[in-house]
This record gives C-alpha cells, sequence and structure tokens, in this order.
C-alpha cells in the first residue's frame, strides 16, 4: 500500500494533445492536462525561473534604430522615435542589471533550495491506508 509521490503524481496526471483541421487547410493543436485531487497533492515543487536581462530585446531595438535611419521619415521623426528607444533600452538595461545580480545571488539560492525539495520528493512515499508520508 505504499507508493512514491512521483509514482502517484505521473499516474494521476494525464495529458491530452488534439489536432484540430478545417475546411481551409489550416491545422492547429490543443493540449490539456487533467489530475486527480490526490495527483495535484502531491505534485513536485516548482522550480524558480531565471530573469530576463533584456539583451535581446535592446538588440532588436538597436536594429530598429539603424532600419529607421535609412527609412523616408522626417529627421524630427527620427529623432524622437530613436530617443525613445534609447530611453526605454537603457530602463530595460537598468532593470536587466537588477535581474543579472538577483539571478547570480537569489535565484543560485531558490535553485538550490528547489533541488533539495525535488531530491526528497523523489525520496517519499505515501502510505494509502493513513495518509502517512514517509522518506527512505
Amino acid at each position: 500500500n505504499f507508493r512514491s509521490l512521483q509514482m502517484i503524481y505521473e499516474s494521476g496526471t494525464k495529458k491530452y494533445e488534439r489536432s484540430h483541421y478545417s475546411s481551409k487547410g489550416n491545422d492547429s493543436t490543443t493540449t490539456s492536462t487533467t489530475q486527480t485531487l490526490l495527483a495535484q497533492s502531491v505534485a513536485p515543487p516548482l522550480a524558480p525561473t531565471a530573469k530576463s536581462d533584456y539583451s535581446v530585446v535592446c538588440g532588436i531595438m538597436v536594429l530598429i534604430g539603424i532600419y529607421l535611419i535609412f527609412t523616408g521619415f522626417s529627421f524630427i521623426a527620427k529623432f524622437i522615435i530613436i530617443s525613445v528607444m534609447i530611453f526605454i533600452c537603457d530602463l530595460l538595461n537598468k532593470e536587466g542589471a537588477k535581474n543579472k545580480e538577483w539571478n547570480e545571488t537569489e535565484y543560485q539560492k531558490l535553485y538550490e533550495e528547489w533541488q533539495r525539495n525535488y531530491n526528497e520528493w523523489q525520496h517519499t512515499y505515501l502510505c494509502r491506508k493513513c495518509g502517512t508520508r514517509f522518506t527512505d
């Protein structure tokens, strides 16, 4: 009557994928997940996510700025658009620097804690009669 939490979670979680086709030739896929209440109660701990440094967004904005230089916009329009883009990039860089510091300090702590909790979760068992959890 003992089962691992991982086994209970996996056996109580079902994922479905359905493909839909239209008469116009367009197709789409819908995915859904269902879980038993027991599977929800023994779900693994969620992994933390790192924060973005926004470098890709700034890179795209620089490319747009370069493109604007060679377009037919007036000088004033180019100046305003590029000034706004520089302002936004500056804000994103400041936020990105904060996020980078957070990723290097707090995220690492959270990730290590998650890894310990996840390893413990993998080695925890549930008695299906009394509901007591045991670790090996």
